[in-house]
């Protein structure tokens, strides 16, 4: 016979900080229990309970007739919440990692700049996240974060082998793609030569023009 024989009851829950079980303990046969889960970080939302995978309940409050040992999980996920990416230049490059995720989740954000544009940071309004291309984070919710780049600025810098010998203009920083020049003016006595880099003549001009600088 069944009846009047003890059986235990255990409660459990899957996250111990998202809130409170009750109603566990040793029953007679027979006996109408009621178990309760109290949520006390409402960054949590209730699943229901459960036994193994099978869902016995979506409420909190949960009763049943006693007939064995059982053991009954209370299940929580965190609330879920969205992450949105924008890009202040759609053509500086791409970013990933947005979306929606649950209350706790350790998100990564990635930017990958495109050529002749630099990463700046990841912006939440006019503060800075991160410098860094990859931006971890722990959701607490909702957010619009913004990768920020700017178009690349190419060094020009002018150097001259006799400084006697004249006057130069033209060296400063260029935005990437840009067409630059560099003018040579020689003083009095003293003759132009060309233009160089690394050595190597590049225009025997006073007057070079540089036709989409890609680089320093």
């Amino acid at each position: 016979k069944q009846e009047g024989k003890p059986h235990l009851i255990t409660i459990d829950r899957n996250i111990e900080e998202a809130g409170t079980v009750s109603g566990g303990g040793t029953f007679a046969y027979g006996t109408t229990i009621t178990l309760m889960a109290t949520t006390i970080d409402h960054q949590y939302d209730f699943l229901g309970w459960y036994e193994g995978d099978t869902l016995l309940s979506k409420n909190k409050q949960y009763s049943f007739f006693v007939s064995g040992d059982r053991t009954i999980i209370a299940k929580w996920e965190g609330h879920p919440y969205t992450v949105t990416t924008e890009r202040n230049i759609e053509a500086a490059g791409t970013v990933s990692g947005g979306g929606t995720y649950p209350y706790g989740t350790t998100v990564t954000l990635t930017a990958t700049a495109n050529i002749g544009y630099d990463f700046l940071g990841w912006y939440e309004g006019d503060t800075m996240l991160s410098k860094d291309e990859q931006y971890r984070f722990f959701i607490s919710g909702n957010q619009t974060v913004l990768a920020k780049w700017e178009i690349h600025r190419c060094a020009v810098a002018i150097e001259s082998n006799m400084k006697e010998g004249g006057t130069t203009e033209g060296a400063g920083r260029y935005t990437y793609r840009s067409t630059v020049t560099v003018r040579a003016m020689p003083n009095r006595g003293y003759q132009f030569v060309g233009w160089y880099e690394n050595g190597t003549l590049i225009s025997e001009t006073n007057k070079y023009t540089i036709s989409e600088i890609d680089s320093d």
